[in-house]
């Protein structure tokens, strides 16, 4: 049978809804703006036969009922599980078990073991600095392997790895704000992973002297945290790296939502609040870590036609040049150059990078290295998705 699985970014429906291809007529009808026997006459008119108001009522009866539309049910919902999520100490683990990331603690911390041990750095000159900033992917660990290893793999050759670890990852399910913080602890396999709260309230209260609308989803969008990967695999990372080495460590996590172009002023705002707090703290004991994917092709993405090797090459291009801008500083040229196409390639990273990018300047780190690009491609070419991992000095003179 032909038809449509919706499913919910928000992740209050469990699971998918299957939706026959019958009903889309009706369900393009569900838009708030009119009442069943509205929709059941404007159905008539355009299938030239009688509908009855109840068998419309009934369909968005039964879609509500499965949390499909929005409504006194969905609020009352979303409701408890913010208030659930809340009152939680601990951001529990939700991916464990995925592609490349056993649930096991023995066999994961073996895995990522695996992972590292395959890094080897392309310019050995550059094994061993101090980092500033680093560029992760975000994708599943299976397909992202080789990122992951060579993001890591820097930050394990670091001599003097900071406490302070201010991560951004993409919010996939719609932060209606720049940013979104929590301060609770995250759960890994080997342990919980401490939140810097003083440091994320400083900033807080920074924005609240500045922009005080910019803390308006603070609170309201948190839940988002709880089934995001993009922090998750950050932070799975850094607790096997950093657990003997900086046993003391810890995270400032943030999702990053809208992008910094819409409001220049905010995005600023944002950014000095951080960038003040770090020079508060002392950079030196600060690092910062965006977990970003590049861009997202094919038709399970909505394009046209599978990618071929044509098409590969045409974004392995365009990601490339946008990472070179990066790389030499320039964070406005690389937002610009996402966008002025409408970011067609789909890249989901750019708000992680360009907070990193602008950070690292203005405490004065190197230029960026571009220490791997990798394309994972479907085996049936439905899609790619594409990531890099990125790595910038620290200045050789402390600002």
């Amino acid at each position: 049978m032909r038809g449509v699985l919706l499913s919910d970014p928000e992740g209050l429906l469990r699971a998918t809804v299957f939706v026959p291809h019958g009903l889309m007529p009706v369900l393009a009808l569900f838009d708030g703006q009119r009442t069943c026997d509205e929709i059941a006459e404007l159905l008539e008119r355009q299938f030239g036969q009688p509908v009855a108001a109840s068998d419309v009522l009934r369909i968005a009866a039964d879609l509500d009922q499965r949390l499909c539309l929005e409504g006194e049910r969905v609020e009352s919902r979303r409701e408890r599980e913010r208030r659930e999520f809340a009152e939680l100490a601990v951001r529990p683990l939700r991916h464990a078990g995925s592609g490349g990331y056993p649930a096991d603690p023995s066999a994961c911390r073996e895995r990522l073991e695996e992972v590292l041990r395959s890094w080897r750095p392309e310019d050995p000159a550059f094994a061993g600095s101090r980092l500033l900033g680093l560029v992760a992917p975000h994708i599943d660990l299976k397909r992202g392997e080789a990122g992951y290893a060579s993001a890591y793999g820097a930050l394990a050759a670091d001599p003097e790895p900071a406490e302070i670890v201010v991560v951004f990852g993409t919010g996939h399910r719609g932060p209606s704000s720049l940013l979104v913080p929590t301060t609770k602890r995250f759960a890994t396999p080997w342990g919980d992973v401490d939140c810097d709260r003083d440091f994320l309230e400083r900033v807080r209260s920074r924005l609240t002297s500045n922009d005080p609308k910019s803390l308006v989803a603070w609170e309201s969008d948190e839940l988002l945290h709880r089934d995001e990967h993009s922090l998750e695999f950050q932070v799975l990372f850094l607790r096997h790296v950093l657990r003997d080495r900086r046993p003391d460590f810890r995270i400032v996590p943030f999702l990053t939502g809208e992008s910094p172009a819409k409001e220049s002023t905010r995005s600023q705002a944002h950014v000095d609040a951080i960038l003040e707090t770090c020079r508060e703290f002392g950079p030196s004991r600060v690092t910062f870590v965006a977990g970003a994917d590049l861009a997202h092709v094919g038709p399970f993405f909505g394009d046209p036609a599978l990618v071929d090797d044509a098409s590969l090459e045409q974004v392995r291009a365009a990601d490339l040049s946008s990472l070179a801008v990066v790389c030499a500083g320039d964070a406005a040229g690389f937002l610009q150059e996402i966008e002025a196409d409408g970011n067609a390639r789909r890249v989901c990273g750019t708000t992680p990078v360009w907070f990193v990018s602008k950070l690292v300047g203005a405490l004065g780190g190197q230029g960026g290295r571009t220490l791997h690009y990798g394309q994972a491609v479907a085996e049936d070419r439905s899609q790619c998705v594409t990531f890099a991992a990125l790595a910038f000095d620290r200045p050789r003179i402390a600002v």
